[in-house]
């Protein structure tokens, strides 16, 4: 968790970044506290480098189109004070249940959308929901659009718009309109593919569509 996360004020975009990492190898679930933060902030494995670099990309370009002005977006992937990295498994899992998406077992996605709901309830009540909430996987993605719609939706949420059923971004890309400090503002929800396998939906490609569809001003 970035400090634009844990510090009042400041401009940076806060970008929430959320994935499916949550295994572990034969020899045993990492031992030392705060080992998935080090991953994060060292971008130690693959999956942490795609993340943080697929963030910085689609952060800079969507910050040209306007949304949050004066809001400063996630730079370098070595600057990690934008960033919010969690999984939508909130806990780790032998290999052989957890190291691809599909092996997962659909009793802990429910259990991590309790979670994650918490922390957007305790994010809400500090004035730091995110700016961006970028989803990586259909595994994931399928387990955290439903806490921003619908009926259960949280108070703080306003509005809920997807994309145009006919747009490349249709399942992929919603405009979510929440209650903030200085009143109503866009949060953009994004689903990409994940980083660590071939990317039919990456963030440049997102970014394209997402200019090509914005009308000039």
């Amino acid at each position: 968790m970035g400090t634009a996360f844990t510090q009042a004020g400041g401009s940076a975009m806060r970008v929430m970044a959320i994935g499916v990492n949550c295994y572990y190898e034969p020899h045993g679930p990492p031992e030392k506290p705060g080992q998935f933060t080090e991953w994060v902030a060292l971008r130690r494995y693959r999956f942490f480098k795609g993340v943080a670099s697929e963030c910085s990309t689609l952060a800079l370009g969507v910050a040209e189109l306007g949304l949050w002005p004066g809001r400063t977006p996630v730079g370098a992937p070595e600057d990690p004070s934008g960033l919010y990295v969690t999984n939508a498994v909130k806990r780790y899992l032998p290999s052989a249940e957890g190291k691809k998406a599909a092996q997962v077992q659909e009793a802990w996605f429910t259990e991590g959308r309790k979670v994650f709901r918490a922390e957007l309830a305790c994010l809400a009540d500090h004035g730091a929901l995110p700016h961006l909430v970028v989803v990586f996987g259909r595994a994931a993605w399928g387990h955290v659009w439903p806490e921003f719609y619908g009926a259960d939706a949280p108070e703080w949420v306003l509005d809920y718009q997807s994309q145009p059923r006919d747009s490349k971004l249709f399942h992929y890309v919603n405009v979510v309109t929440v209650a903030g400090a200085q009143g109503p503002r866009p949060l953009l929800l994004v689903g990409l593919t994940q980083p660590s396998t071939s990317r039919r939906m990456s963030a440049e490609r997102m970014v394209h569509e997402l200019k090509r569809q914005t009308p000039e001003t």
